[in-house]
C-alpha cells in the first residue's frame, strides 16, 4: 500500500529526512537512495508518495518514493 505525506526535514549533507503522512502518525525516515528520481533534491513540504519498509535494524522507512505528479517505475526483474 503506498503512502503519501510532506517532506519537513531534509538534511542534504547526510542525503535524509523525514516524512510527516498525511493523516497522521509518526515521522517516516527517507533516504535519498529510497527515492526513485534522484536527480532531483528534495525540498522541504514536497508531497512525497512512498512505500512502507524496514532498514537492516527494524526501523519503519520510505521506499519506492516518487515526488507528486511523478509515476512509479518498477523495474522487471532480469531472467
Amino acid at each position: 500500500m503506498r503512502s503519501k505525506g510532506k517532506l519537513i526535514k531534509w538534511n542534504e549533507d547526510k542525503a535524509f529526512g523525514f516524512i510527516a503522512p498525511n493523516g497522521g502518525g509518526e515521522q517516516v525516515f527517507i533516504h535519498k537512495k529510497s527515492l526513485i528520481n534522484r536527480h532531483r533534491t528534495p525540498q522541504i513540504n514536497d508531497v512525497i508518495t512512498f512505500s512502507l519498509s524496514k532498514d537492516r535494524q527494524g526501523r519503519i522507512c520510505a521506499d519506492q518514493a516518487t515526488f507528486s505528479g511523478e509515476k512509479l517505475k518498477i523495474k522487471a526483474a532480469k531472467k
